[in-house]
């Protein structure tokens, strides 16, 4: 049994800036491993809103004397036209700053377990020597470098010869680095068939992020039916649902173009939620104007608490994920659609769209077709029918399977190999 003394020390570092979804992730992670560990949360400019900081944890913000990432941050904000090869340079950048922090601060000195969460996974080989047993990485799945094939095959030029010139070097390096150190792979099935195709003892491949059962209050649930009334929603509508903020990881255009080839028998809502910060392609203002002929689309534009969040899930009748082909690694949304219960219509690629299909909790699209996409809409299970019950039924198995509970029990037997943790 692990006593207080003999606890692991346990670094936990996400640099991430503009992902609540990370932030969320992390507070739960902490939560329910600081009984078997030490840990110390390592984040660039903390948590917002603060009530998402880990709970009796050790928490440092790099941020707060180190002018580096203030700049690097300028520079994401000033080109947000950013493509995902660009967003992989950007958190490669971000990751050399943190861990030069973490060396001249001696972080990593006599630490046994490393956690890095959207770490580029280049740099974390060059800090490696630094940690005494193992390192664990999870989704690092840089864009500029693990881009699969689909999208492979767009790239013209120079970029695509250095793309391929990383995978031809650094990949194969990766994985034998990998076996000779015995470093933990935790992330998606297609990550850890990259680098964890061979036996490694011990390794944690493809656990999907942990799902957070979430029931809102009836208070919020009535608020946020007002909400939606005020702004256009009609008895009888079907409400989709897309929260998230505009990245381009996310097919707006394909969403949008689907909108004039639904049915028009079928009558739903368009919801695109959550702070839509990114002027870019992405732009819903400007895809609504070009698309939405019917006024099927409501933006809501604006900051959600988690309630709120769950509460509008709980009205949706289906969330759509719609995700570009080079974006396979497990999606936020997903787990909220999953923890609130709302079926889900998702693009057929990488991990959203495999656990979609195998877990019968939606139907898929052809990743980029808007036609197959309205389609989709236009079939889905009304909520009375048997079908979607059953999808619902199968997210409630899902939540179970997977639930931060299971996840971190496994995470623990993994990280304290050899050793009886207390329940």
């Amino acid at each position: 049994m692990l006593t207080e003394n003999s606890r692991k020390k346990l670094i936990i570092i996400d640099p991430v800036v503009h992902s609540v979804g990370n932030r969320v992730f992390t507070h739960f992670l902490a939560n329910h491993l600081k009984g078997a560990f030490d840990i110390t949360f390592v984040s660039t400019f903390g948590f917002n809103p603060a009530a998402l900081a880990p709970q009796d944890v050790n928490h440092i913000r790099l941020a707060d004397d180190t002018y580096g990432y203030h700049l690097i941050d300028r520079l994401y904000k000033a080109f947000p036209r950013l493509s995902l090869t660009g967003w992989g340079i950007y958190i490669f950048l971000f990751s050399m700053l943190v861990f030069g922090d973490l060396v001249r601060r001696r972080l990593l000195t006599g630490s046994e377990v490393i956690y890095l969460i959207d770490i580029d996974p280049f740099v974390a080989l060059v800090f490696s020597p630094f940690i005494k047993q193992r390192m664990v990485l999870e989704l690092s799945t840089n864009p500029a470098l693990f881009q699969n094939a689909r999208h492979l095959v767009q790239k013209r030029g120079g970029l695509k010869l250095i793309i391929h010139a990383c995978r031809l070097v650094l990949n194969p390096f990766i994985k034998c680095y990998i076996h000779r150190q015995n470093i933990c792979i935790a992330s998606s099935e297609e990550f850890a068939e990259k680098f964890a195709g061979g036996p490694i003892e011990p390794a944690i491949v493809n656990i999907p992020v942990p799902i957070n059962r979430v029931v809102p209050s009836p208070a919020a649930v009535s608020a946020m039916q007002r909400r939606l009334t005020a702004n256009g929603v009609a008895p009888g509508d079907r409400i989709v649902l897309m929260f998230g903020i505009n990245h381009l990881s996310k097919d707006y255009t394909t969403v949008f173009r689907s909108l004039a080839h639904v049915n028009g028998s079928t009558r739903f809502k368009l919801i695109v939620a959550g702070h839509q910060k990114f002027k870019n392609a992405n732009d819903p203002y400007l895809l609504k104007r070009t698309y939405d002929r019917h006024d099927r689309v409501i933006i809501l534009d604006i900051f959600f608490s988690e309630e709120d969040k769950a509460a509008l899930y709980y009205c949706s009748d289906l969330a759509l994920i719609a995700l570009v082909g080079s974006f396979f690694y497990p999606s936020a949304t997903l787990n909220d659609a999953i923890g609130a219960g709302t079926p889900v219509i998702a693009a057929d690629t990488g991990f959203v769209g495999k656990t979609v299909r195998s877990g019968g909790i939606g139907r898929t699209y052809r990743c980029g077709d808007w036609r197959d996409l309205g389609a989709a809409l236009s079939h889905f299970p009304d909520r009375a029918s048997r079908d979607y019950a059953d999808m619902s039924r199968n997210m409630e198995t899902l939540c179970q399977r997977f639930s931060w509970q299971e996840i971190a029990r496994t995470y623990i037997q993994h990280l304290t190999p050899g050793e009886r943790v207390a329940e």
